[in-house]
Formats: C-alpha cells, structure tokens, sequence
C-alpha cells in the first residue's frame, strides 16, 4: 500500500492455514505507525448484531452501543463524535 493510498479497509481471504491471520497481524502492526487502525472480527454471535464485528469500537461510545450503530463508519474514517 503506498503512502498516500486512501484505502479504508482490506479484506484478506483464502483457505484455512495459508496464513491469512499473520498477514493480517504483520499488515496492522506496520500500518499502526501511520494510521490509526482497528482488528475486527466476525463472530457466529456478534451476527446477529447490525456491525457486530465492530462491537469494540460501538462500545467507546456508550452504554447502549446499538444506538450509536449508525456512528461506527464515522469512527472508523476519524471523522467527529459526540
């Protein structure tokens, strides 16, 4: 990814045990030293919560996190919050 890249987010796939998870980790830790970033994953029970995967970051913002769904694309781009 180049410097000034303005990519929002990266979807790793492929099957299981080719190393998608630490390419992922390696990816992160690098990119943490210019950017702010987020590990999300998607859970059979976070599911059935609308961007449930983003429950961390939903959760900063109060104590009724899915009131403040519709917030979490905000947060994650660093725009304003409440």
């Amino acid at each position: 990814m180049a410097a000034d890249s303005s990519c929002a987010g990266v979807v790793i796939a492929g099957a299981p045990g080719v190393g998608k998870t630490r390419l992922a980790r390696e990816t992160l830790n690098r990119a943490r030293t210019r950017r702010r970033t987020y590990w999300t994953a998607g859970t059979e029970s976070s599911r059935s919560i609308p961007l449930g995967a983003f429950v961390d970051v939903v959760t900063d913002f109060g104590s009724d996190p899915l009131r403040r769904v519709p917030d979490v694309p905000t947060e994650l781009a660093g725009g304003p919050t409440e």
